[in-house]
């Protein structure tokens, strides 16, 4: 994995735009390619109607340097702008659990748009039928999740050989999948440095069975939370059978730093599944996720991205805003 930076310079002298572009390897049915993701493109046409053009010209720079363009989340003005290039859209999940009921209700400032919202989701966390039927809910999603007992999680600060021995045998299950072996997860994780991840890695007696990187946030006046403090599950991998497991731990450890809700975006169906066996809802198409021309030629298939594509918040832009 590697990010290189590049500015679009007028005269040489005056910076009007910036982009930078994410390189990843990837295994696309069990081959090797080079995947790309961008953080921006920012340019000085958001002020200045002369470089109104301007984006439109470095998505064509991008597409020319690295042609498997993907974007993962990206703002409605730059999907639109995509969509202008025949980007392909496909639309993943968000998983959610709540831990703190009350608060979630009376908080969410996304869910509280409207004064009929706000009054009935007020009336929920008074009279306490909102709490009792979102645990009912979390708590039958998680009736059949299998394969936790015994499992043991212990915060480390690295990856080291465990982590490409649970990549060795997770990652023929995906038919795309960023590479997720030890050197590229210290790369996207460093200990100490944004995303400022805890990793947990999680062991059944000296077995290694799966990871897990979360984080946590204390928002002060989030346009989507509030003041609610909201954990992150930012990527995980397990040897096949253990994902859930993998997130029960991983929602222990984040109630016990007291979040009021959990959320991630996990792409393929082993983990969809999963999250709903650790007691997450799934609601399905809230994350926009968009190829480029090229990309899909590469792909082929859409139910490579469909069925078999493992994306999570740490790709793309990674966790901004989490």
């Amino acid at each position: 994995m590697r990010r290189d930076y590049y500015l679009a310079l007028e005269d040489d002298e005056v910076v009007r735009a910036g982009f930078c572009l994410k390189r990843e390897e990837f295994l696309l049915d069990g081959e090797a390619v080079t995947l790309a993701s961008f953080q921006g493109p920012v340019s000085e046409g958001l002020v200045n109607p002369a470089y109104g053009m301007l984006a439109f010209r470095l998505f064509r720079d991008m597409e020319a340097m690295q042609p498997n363009l993907f974007a993962w989340g990206p703002t409605e003005r730059v999907m639109e702008l995509m969509l202008r290039l025949k980007w392909r859209q496909f639309f993943m999940p968000l998983q959610v659990k709540v831990l703190n009921a009350g608060r979630f209700l009376r908080e969410s400032t996304y869910l509280r748009g409207s004064p009929r919202n706000r009054i009935a989701l007020d009336a929920l966390a008074v009279t306490g039928l909102g709490a009792m039927g979102l645990h009912l809910g979390q708590g039958l999603l998680a009736a059949h999740a299998a394969g936790q007992a015994g499992i043991d999680a212990s915060e480390v600060a690295s990856f080291g050989p465990w982590a490409d021995e649970v990549w060795q045998v997770a990652s023929p299950a995906y038919r795309l999948i960023a590479r997720r072996d030890a050197t590229n997860l210290n790369a996207l994780l460093p200990h100490g440095a944004w995303p400022h991840a805890t990793i947990l890695r999680m062991a059944r007696g000296d077995e290694v069975v799966g990871w897990a990187a979360i984080r946590d946030t204390q928002f002060a006046d989030d346009r989507r939370f509030g003041p609610q403090k909201v954990g992150t599950v930012l990527d995980a991998l397990a040897r096949p059978g253990y994902e859930a497991a993998v997130l029960s731990q991983a929602s222990i450890a984040l109630r016990r730093r007291g979040v009021d809700a959990i959320v991630s975006n996990f792409t393929h169906p082993i983990w969809t599944a999963a999250f709903g066996a650790a007691g997450f809802f799934s609601i399905r198409g809230r994350r926009p996720l968009l190829f480029a021309p090229a990309a899909m030629a590469t792909i082929k298939d859409d139910a490579v991205v469909t069925d078999g594509l493992h994306l999570t918040p740490l790709d793309g832009d990674g966790p901004l805003g989490l």
